[in-house]
Order: structure tokens, then C-alpha cells, then sequence
């Protein structure tokens, strides 16, 4: 999430509002959905604040937006055609599906080392990039989307069967559907993902030297030969591909979340569980979209605390103003209960010079109601807020 957080920073110092950059984000997320209402609902949370982060990051790359939208298509026609078989597949897969992020979230930090100053380990590194991004980060979408392909085709999957495909075997059947080639099999050199994925844990390549690197695949034992430009290259284009897996599935959770919710009451709650440091980030994330900086959280077994500064907040405000950027601190109350689910939880408030300026409160039960038969202004009457001088 650092790059969002980056972009959001970026975004606040440039001068731009909290009003400014919110319609910013939704004119971008609101294309994606069929129920236009839900950007503007989740805007703030870290999920659709990473999707508009990839919508700039890929803004000159004309593919990503076909893709994406291709992968969207064929879920929509998926969820038309037996919306039961959809809804069963996703929430039986949530638990799964968390886990894996909680894997992505090691793999994406440590791409933060991917370059050497050593040519070989640069290339070691990148191969396992490759490998990690298509085994941990891929490969069960991949069993998704081809239960999904099978479904907008009218057919039954048996997606336990699928699950147990191996990955090429998957990828294939997709293919032989006419469906994604373009982003399943990469350019100029037409192998599939899971090619690349045996070629990167496998170890199947060979370093020549600056301008050679030997890699072969399949049965056949097939070659093919690439710079280290080159494999930066088909990097970019797998690392692609896996984003725009992650954030289409993403971007359908968050579009069909009553339909999601119903499933899951109807026919009992799949467990999810994120580490500790998913948590927290997606949490500073959602704070920074609206101007606070999540300073620290501390949680203990009954209560949450949250740390924060506004960065808004310069001394300059007018009255007016300085009682809306309150307002919308304690809001994000109910963000810190909905990501730890405490009994109780505190944000203790900063202003941008480091001024404590209030702490509110809330009891967890309260925020409990919202969305199940409340909507959020119902917490505002139980928020106790405290103008005293910090202890």
C-alpha cells in the first residue's frame, strides 16, 4: 500500500481537497461498477483506493483498461447466468483467498530489494518475483475465473475438480475458450503464465551473460532466449496480468456486496483472516484518503486506539471547517471497529502541527448495528469526545 499512500500524500501537498481528490478517485472507480452507488460507498477503503492507484499507475498502457473490463464482462455474465453457482464459489473461497494475501503481502515487499548492483542476483531475484507472483499471487484466480468462464457458458463446474488442476492445465482450458489471451500468454514470445511460473521455480534458466538468458519450458524442453531488458519486460507484463486478476475480483466483491452478504447470512460466514500488518496499512491507507495520517495503533484484547494527525487541519481552518475535519476523524471510528472488532475504540487526534486536539470513543456494540440495520450516522449520538489536555 506504500505507493498509494505515496499518491494520496502527493495529492494533499499539491493542494488538492479532501473533496477534490475524493471525486477524483470516484470518476475513476465508477466506470468499473454496475452499481454506480457502491464507488462512491467504498471509495475510502484501501481495496478501491489500490484500484485507483493501478488505474494511473497503467493510465498509458491501453490494455490494462481492455483487460480488465474483459475479466469484469465475463464475471457479470457469469453472475447473470447462475447467480447461486457465482455467490457459492466466491464466499467459499474467502478464507483461501485471505491467505494468499496475507502471502502477497511478503512478496510485495520484498520486490522493494528485487535490483543488485550483481547482475546474476538481479536476475535471481526478478525470476522469483515472477514465480512468486504466479504461485501465490495468480494461480487460484486462475482457478476462479476458469469456473467463472464455464458458468457464463451455461455450464455446472465442479470447482473443487478445478481447484486441484494444475496451473497450466487451467490456464489452457481458459485459452481454449477464446477467453483472455492476451493477457494469459505473453508478447512477442507466446508462452502462458504458468510457463513462466515453472521457468522461475523450476530454475529452468540458464545466465550467459549481460545480453543472454536462456530459459526452457514444457515437455518438449523448448528454449527460448531473452536480455535482461527483455525479462523487465515480461515482468511487467505478468505482474500486470496478476493485478488486474486481483483487482477485478476486487472491484466485483465490493459491486456486489449485498448480494455477497446475503450468501453468506443465508448459508453461514466463511472465516477471514488478515496479518496484523495487512490490517493496520489498509486502515492507514482508508484514513490518508481523507487527510489523516495514521500515526500508530495500539490494540489490546478489549479496546483499539488509533493515533492520527490531520494533515488538513494547519491552523488556518476556518470554524466551520475545523468542526467537519472533527467529524470525520470520528468517523473513521467505525473503520477501526470493522478491523479489529474490539470491544471498545479510541482515536486520539492531532492536528498538523502535532497539537493534541481531542480524543472520541465509541463503544464496539454500537458500531455492531451499522450496516446490519443502521447506517453510519447512527454512531454520532454514542461518540464521547474528550477536549481535555492529553495525559
Amino acid at each position: 500500500m506504500g505507493k498509494i499512500i505515496e499518491m494520496i500524500s502527493d495529492c494533499y501537498e499539491q493542494g488538492y481537497s479532501t473533496q477534490q481528490f475524493k471525486d477524483m478517485v470516484i470518476s475513476k472507480l465508477t466506470p468499473l461498477f454496475s452499481n454506480k452507488d457502491n464507488a462512491e460507498k467504498y471509495w475510502t477503503t484501501a481495496e478501491m483506493l489500490s484500484v485507483f492507484e493501478f488505474i494511473i499507475r497503467y493510465h498509458h498502457d491501453e490494455t490494462f483498461m481492455q483487460f480488465l473490463q474483459e475479466v469484469l464482462t465475463t464475471y457479470r455474465a457469469a453472475l447473470e447466468c447462475n447467480s447461486e453457482n457465482v455467490m457459492q464459489i466466491f464466499c467459499d473461497s474467502l478464507f483461501d483467498f485471505s491467505q494468499k494475501e496475507n502471502m502477497m503481502w511478503t512478496v510485495r515487499e520484498n520486490v522493494k530489494q528485487v535490483n543488485s548492483d550483481d547482475y546474476d542476483e538481479s536476475v535471481i531475484r526478478y525470476m522469483k518475483h515472477i514465480g512468486d507472483t504466479l504461485e501465490i499471487g495468480t494461480k487460484h484466480i486462475i482457478a476462479e475465473l476458469y469456473a467463472i468462464v464455464l458458468i457464463a457458458d451455461g455450464k455446472t463446474p465442479d470447482y473443487e475438480k478445478i481447484q486441484r488442476f494444475d496451473f497450466g492445465v487451467n490456464i489452457q482450458n481458459i485459452l481454449a475458450q477464446g477467453k483472455f489471451q492476451g493477457m494469459l500468454l505473453t508478447d512477442p514470445i507466446k508462452i502462458k503464465l504458468s510457463d513462466w511460473r515453472n521457468i522461475a521455480y523450476h530454475h529452468t534458466y540458464r545466465i550467459i551473460d549481460k545480453d543472454t538468458i536462456v530459459c526452457t519450458y514444457g515437455k518438449k524442453q523448448q528454449t527460448f532466449s531473452i536480455s535482461f531488458d527483455e525479462l523487465l519486460q515480461y515482468t511487467y507484463q505478468i505482474v500486470k496480468a496478476s493485478n488486474i486478476l486481483n483487482i477485478a475480483r476486487s472491484i466485483f466483491v465490493y459491486d456486489y456486496d449485498e448480494k455477497i452478504a446475503d450468501h453468506r447470512s443465508a448459508h453461514g460466514h466463511t472465516p477471514i483472516r488478515f496479518r496484523p500488518s495487512i490490517l493496520e496499512e489498509n486502515l492507514r491507507t482508508s484514513m490518508m484518503s481523507m487527510g489523516f495520517n495514521l500515526s500508530k495503533v495500539e490494540v489490546n484484547d478489549n479496546t483499539a486506539v488509533a493515533v492520527i494527525t490531520d494533515l488538513r487541519n494547519n491552523g488556518e481552518l476556518g470554524k466551520d471547517e475545523q468542526i467537519m475535519r472533527h467529524i470525520h476523524a470520528s468517523q473513521f471510528l467505525y473503520h477501526l471497529w470493522n478491523t479489529y472488532r474490539k470491544r471498545e475504540v479510541c482515536i486520539i487526534y492531532y492536528s498538523a502541527s502535532g497539537q493534541f486536539i481531542f480524543s472520541c470513543s465509541v463503544e464496539g456494540s454500537v458500531c455492531e448495528r451499522i450496516g446490519r440495520d443502521k447506517e453510519l450516522s447512527y454512531m454520532a449520538q454514542f461518540v464521547s469526545y474528550d477536549y481535555g489536555v492529553e495525559e
